[in-house]
């Protein structure tokens, strides 16, 4: 079925539309000669990001890569008993530090979780997970 028409019994109809300053100092409608004012913040677009794996023993994840100002989520699943600690590294993994909040620990899991743990300021610095299982099979993730 068709729209019907629009029909003003005034013989007007008020209109809204967005303004911009032109360089006058008056303001104006938007359009391609007076578009709206946007810019980058200079940063790419970052995909989600995911390190997945599974420990039944010792062991150190691979190196999860945060982006720069995005909270990281971990994610430990399963029926294990053990610790799971957060570690930082700027150098490629050479030396990892523990987190810290505050000059306490911080990062550190003895069982399930879900939340956020962490949120980078710097790039090109790796998360990992020291993990030491003593039972059971632990089921990680780390993600933004």
């Amino acid at each position: 079925m068709p729209n019907p028409p629009l029909r003003v019994p005034s013989g007007y109809a008020t209109l809204n539309s967005i303004g911009v300053l032109a360089p006058d100092g008056t303001v104006v409608p938007v359009s391609s000669d007076f578009p709206l004012p946007v810019s980058s913040d200079g940063s790419a677009v970052v995909l989600p990001s995911r390190l997945t794996g599974s420990a039944t023993g010792t062991a150190t994840s691979a190196p999860f890569s945060p982006a720069a100002g995005k909270a990281v989520t971990i994610v430990l699943e399963g029926t294990w008993t053990g610790s799971v600690s957060v570690t930082r590294s700027s150098d490629g993994g050479a030396t990892r530090q523990p987190l810290t909040l505050g000059g306490q620990p911080w990062g550190r899991f003895t069982g399930n979780a879900c939340e956020q743990v962490w949120e980078e300021p710097t790039a090109n610095v790796q998360l990992y997970l020291e993990i030491a299982v003593t039972s059971g099979t632990l089921n990680y993730r780390l993600e933004h």
